[in-house]
């Protein structure tokens, strides 16, 4: 589905969403891992990969709503040569 929306409607969010939480996961699991207290269950990762239908929906909107915004924009400049 990234793959589609990147390279079929150039649609750069869905992907940048998606990078963006998971680095932010990755970031706190290195935390947890620093930290002396032991592992709980529900780690930052454990919770990225039960939260995927959330994440799903959130490149999904992401997605939408910047090609929306680019199709207004290109729709607003074709009738502003006019």
């Amino acid at each position: 589905m990234l793959a589609i929306a990147f390279v079929q409607y150039k649609l750069v969010t869905p992907l940048a969403s998606v990078v963006v939480l998971y680095g932010m996961a990755m970031s706190q699991m290195w935390r947890v891992l620093q930290a002396p207290e032991p592992l709980l269950p529900g780690t930052p990762v454990y919770l990225y990969l039960i939260d995927w239908p959330l994440l799903f929906l959130i490149a999904l909107g992401s997605g939408l709503i910047e090609r929306r915004v680019r199709t207004a924009n290109t729709s607003a400049k074709g009738s502003g040569k006019r």
